[in-house]
């Protein structure tokens, strides 16, 4: 799963419409400010956009996060500021609320149970919740939350958020994509393609990007696009092309997230590992970028290493299964055999998911059903859920 698929895409240049009939000559005014939340507000707010993000409840997403107030402060901070007519602005905010599920793609059932609630870290001096999405890639946001001092209510949302994959807040994102229609208006449809063909990884995406007016491609949201894909090129395409960009945009913030999953795929482990440590003192220490570590590991030959990160998961996160399940892959690269009787017995008292006697030829347990803790593993089995072993139901590591 990208950051950035054709879906965001589609939303963000929604955003990004440029209205050029428009004539208004007022900027626009600034969405009301607000007063950074207490602790405990955050995390009510965290569980709350939790189960918002899990039900991709579009109804309750829009009710924590102001996206119509996001677009504001972009097209203040863009060319198109003092351009917009209220009813182009109003336009463009009601497709922005529409669209907030496709920002975070939760209508996919598997990324929505993926989304995961880190902590509470701060952000320039405001608590902020982060959200984790590891699947098929990593993903990883921070939202500083507020109370809104106009409101009645004095809800707490968040504005904004500072997406970890491009170093950036999303208003800083919109006010790229912003500028980057009013820097070639005639060529707006073929911009979104090149950049939907960028972040997806076509064979043809370099090619068309050159076709592209010198304005757009140097423009910071193309450049990453080119940098997401370089990523993809490998290694060396990826460093060449960090190197370009950090010249064209010096203070840009580091793009550990990125880095990691680039070095990791050219197989260089130790850079990739190194970018995780880097991208944790960047957030502030979570237990999830041990995810990230244990996916580098395993292609690492580095067993006593997974163990020992594994260990480290399930006394951080021991209410998620995935996190027993790396603890056991990795006791049987290190053939410790009575840790993995140990590790099956706390996943079937945890989650109720135990293996029958007919995975013995399964290739993740044959070496262990081997040994006599596959017979007391069974036993065990029996006298906990009061059932025949053949009748338990099984789920493979």
């Amino acid at each position: 799963m990208r950051i950035l698929t054709r879906h965001r895409i589609v939303l963000i240049a929604s955003v990004a419409l440029l209205i050029a009939a428009c004539s208004s000559e007022k900027a626009l005014p600034a969405p009301p400010q607000l007063t950074p939340a207490t602790e405990a507000q955050a995390e009510a707010y965290g569980e709350q956009l939790l189960e918002g993000l899990r039900s991709c409840n579009p109804e309750q997403l829009t009710k924590l996060f102001d996206l119509n107030g996001a677009a504001t402060i972009a097209l203040r901070q863009s060319a198109l500021n003092g351009r917009l007519q209220k009813e182009s602005l109003s336009k463009i905010q009601g497709q922005a609320s529409q669209h907030l599920t496709d920002l975070f793609q939760c209508q996919d059932k598997e990324v929505a149970a993926g989304f995961a609630l880190e902590g509470i870290r701060n952000l320039d001096g405001q608590p902020a919740v982060v959200i984790s999405n590891y699947l098929d890639g990593a993903l990883l946001w921070q939202f500083p939350v507020g109370t809104n001092a106009e409101s009645a209510e004095r809800a707490v949302i968040a504005r904004d958020f500072f997406d970890y994959r491009e170093g950036m807040l999303i208003t800083a994102a919109m006010t790229d994509y912003n500028n980057l229609m009013v820097g070639d208006v005639y060529n707006t449809a073929t911009i979104i393609e090149v950049l939907g063909a960028l972040y997806e990884s076509e064979p043809s995406s370099l090619e068309r990007l050159s076709k592209l007016s010198k304005t757009s491609r140097h423009n910071r949201k193309m450049q990453l696009a080119e940098l997401e894909f370089r990523a993809y090129l490998g290694a060396e395409e990826y460093k060449a092309a960090r190197e370009q960009f950090y010249k064209r945009f010096p203070k840009h913030d580091a793009l550990h997230l990125l880095a990691q999953g680039a070095l990791s795929s050219a197989g260089d482990g130790e850079g990739a590992l190194a970018a995780i440590d880097a991208l944790d003192t960047q957030i502030g220490t979570i237990p999830g970028l041990d995810v990230l570590r244990l996916r580098v590991l395993e292609d690492m030959d580095a067993p006593q290493r997974l163990l020992k990160v594994a260990q480290r998961v399930v006394l951080s996160m021991p209410d998620r299964e995935s996190s027993w399940h790396w603890l056991l892959g990795a006791q049987k690269r290190t053939q410790d055999h009575a840790g993995m009787l140990a590790t099956l017995k706390e996943i079937g008292e945890r989650f109720d998911t135990i293996w029958d006697r007919t995975e013995a030829d399964n290739e993740f347990f044959k070496e262990f059903a081997a040994t006599p803790y596959w017979e007391a593993y069974h036993g065990w089995m029996g006298e906990t859920f009061e059932l025949e072993a053949a009748e338990a139901p099984t789920k493979s590591p």
